[in-house]
């Protein structure tokens, strides 16, 4: 396989990885967040009263979250939001990767000519 499809292909599963973290992070903290407001309601939170926990906009309410959900919660919007400025760096370092990585097919040794019989790969 070509090389340079190769870095292209492993480029692709980086991104696309990337990108699934970074939108099953956001909808398990908007999941976990709506399920709190649902079981705050459920005990008789009064400021809950007529509102529909599953469709409301959580930018809202004044909710403590901890530092480190919030880095998480940041991290995955950043992913999200900029694709279009780390996707292109991805490719371009998986490609300049597959330009300085040695050709496999081609062994030499120091001191030999590539065409001398002791320079075969093993």
């Amino acid at each position: 396989m070509n090389r340079y499809l190769l870095a292209t292909l492993i480029a692709g599963l980086i991104s696309a990885t990337a990108l699934l973290y970074g939108g099953s992070v956001r909808q398990e903290f908007d999941q976990r967040l709506r399920e709190s407001f649902r079981q705050a309601k459920v005990a008789g939170e009064s400021s809950l009263e007529n509102v529909d926990t599953m469709t409301m906009e959580l930018s809202d309410f004044g909710i403590e979250v901890s530092n480190r959900e919030i880095r998480k919660y940041r991290l995955s919007r950043v992913i999200e939001g900029a694709w279009f400025v780390w996707g292109p760096f991805v490719l371009a370092l998986c490609l300049g990767a597959a330009y300085l990585w040695p050709n496999p097919g081609k062994l030499h040794v120091v001191g030999q000519r590539a065409d001398e019989p002791g320079c075969e790969r093993p």
